[in-house]
């Protein structure tokens, strides 16, 4: 009889033992489960206002397990966000994202279907609404590629050629480009052998100083045709 007592007392501390081990562990692993939840998110490389729209894609990132947050789930939440140039994403455990951004820079404005877009280093139109209002930037006109008119802007920068002076650009159908600056000159390029023209332009201003000009026709290859002011 005194042996069957022993047995239940025996059988009920250890049924006890595995309850509260059962409870302890559980608390312990709601606990570690709440301390590697991302709590804050920090932002790097925007002004406030540009943080402010990031922070609203990333809201609901708050509260997920940092352990499994992948990086491409962060990136899809910010792809309409098209000022970036370059996203780096560090997680600082157990609860912390630090995301540093780089912003493209920005080239021109044009207008899609009549709406006004910043066109971007990073190839992309950016909306208007994503970023401060940037001054003193070129019009383009035409509908052209984005990675044409960058490439284009290369070649101007290769020769020298002020770009910061231009203050429209026009793309025509048959491939071509024209661009005006500040002072009115008017220069026609070529749909081929561009980058020859643009070298014998700038070859040209340098040598030029004494008349005003109107405009400058380099559309014929080799040669250069230039229209020069009524006094």
């Amino acid at each position: 009889m005194h042996q069957s007592i022993n047995k239940k007392k025996i059988y009920f501390y250890l049924s006890l033992l595995f309850l509260v081990t059962t409870i302890a562990n559980h608390s312990l692993i709601n606990t570690f489960k709440e301390f590697i939840k991302v709590k804050s998110i920090s932002i790097d490389g925007l002004n406030s206002s540009e943080e402010i729209i990031i922070e609203m894609k990333l809201n609901n990132i708050i509260g997920k397990n940092i352990f499994f947050l992948n990086s491409n789930t962060i990136f899809k939440k910010i792809e309409d966000i098209k000022f970036l140039q370059n996203v780096n994403i560090r997680k600082i455990f157990p609860s912390k994202l630090k995301i540093i951004l780089e912003k493209t820079n920005l080239t021109g404005t044009t207008y899609v279907n009549g709406k006004k877009f910043y066109i971007g280093k990073n190839q992309k139109l950016i909306p208007i609404n994503q970023v401060q209002n940037v001054k003193n930037l070129p019009v383009v006109f035409g509908k052209f590629k984005v990675t044409e008119y960058l490439e284009l802007l290369i070649l101007l920068d290769k020769y020298d050629v002020k770009k910061n002076e231009i203050d429209n650009f026009f793309y025509h159908n048959n491939g071509r480009w024209d661009f005006k600056d500040k002072n009115g000159l008017y220069v026609m390029l070529p749909s081929e052998n561009l980058e020859k023209s643009i070298e014998l332009y700038n070859i040209f201003l340098k040598s030029n100083v004494s008349k005003k000009i109107k405009s400058i026709d380099l559309r014929i290859l080799n040669q250069i045709s230039i229209t020069y002011e009524n006094k």
